[in-house]
């Protein structure tokens, strides 16, 4: 596909696009880029050479009714004081389709201290 095939790319979530093999795709087209996202970051700003098109805020869109206002609450607890950790399982159920009466297969998968996987059926 030739560089020149659009004279326009709209790209939506613009925010993660420009990043990765994605950006390649969009600076090999000789083309307007359109980008549209609800959270740019200063990063999106850079790449659009902060030329911003429509700013439509969030304090705006609760005065026009389109969303609502929210309160945080904050719920203090032992976990979120001190923090916790979950123990890891020595077994994970696994399922597989093409065996047994349903179709399915149950199959235990035990991973062993050095890491490696070994299953029990």
């Amino acid at each position: 596909m030739a560089p020149e095939t659009f004279d326009l790319v709209i790209v939506d979530e613009c925010h993660r696009s420009i990043y990765g093999s994605w950006r390649g795709v969009l600076d090999y087209f000789d083309a307007h880029i359109v980008g549209l996202t609800a959270t740019p970051t200063k990063r999106t700003f850079g790449y659009f050479q902060q030329n911003l098109v429509s700013e439509y805020t969030y304090a705006e869109s609760v005065a026009d009714g389109v969303n609502v206002d929210f309160d945080v609450y904050r719920i203090k607890t032992e976990i979120t004081d001190n923090g916790s950790t979950i123990e890891a399982a020595p077994s994970c159920p696994r399922w597989t389709v093409g065996q047994g009466s349903n179709g399915w297969k149950n199959s235990m998968t035990t991973l062993n201290t050095a890491g490696a996987n070994s299953t029990e059926r």
